[in-house]
């Protein structure tokens, strides 16, 4: 019998006096991807307003009809409207959708997709002007 066949070793091989332990540095962290963003002539307000008509109109139980938002003290205005059904992605509910704004800055139509999370909160995924 040979106990020792099933014994583990090792060797340990100190590094030569000729390599340099000195710390370099360290690699940046990868920024993070730019997250999509309603048009920038909206102010908080009409953002909160904005999104919540984009909650309402993606919500996959929903009629699939536009939804209207607006803001009395800044003015703006617009719609969100789905663009065909739900889809799953990554464990969440997504909907393409297609808006209009109407801002100081002028109307602009837009498109993009959102994904519903556990809390019924919607994220942007894509928006493109025009």
């Amino acid at each position: 019998m040979i106990p020792f066949a099933l014994c583990g070793c090792s060797v340990a091989t100190p590094l030569s006096p000729d390599v340099d332990m000195t710390a370099t540095g360290a690699i940046p962290p990868a920024a993070a991807p730019a997250r999509p963003a309603l048009p920038a002539a909206l102010d908080e307000e009409d953002r909160r307003r904005a999104m919540g008509a984009l909650g309402i109109a993606l919500d996959p139980q929903g009629n699939g009809a536009s939804v209207a938002w607006s803001n009395p003290v800044s003015k703006a205005h617009g719609t969100v409207t789905p663009v065909g059904f739900a889809y799953p992605e990554n464990g969440l509910i997504c909907r393409k959708f297609s808006a209009r704004f109407d801002t100081a800055a002028g109307p602009e139509s837009d498109s993009g997709a959102a994904c519903r999370d556990k809390d019924a909160m919607w994220t942007l995924t894509e928006f493109r002007k025009g």
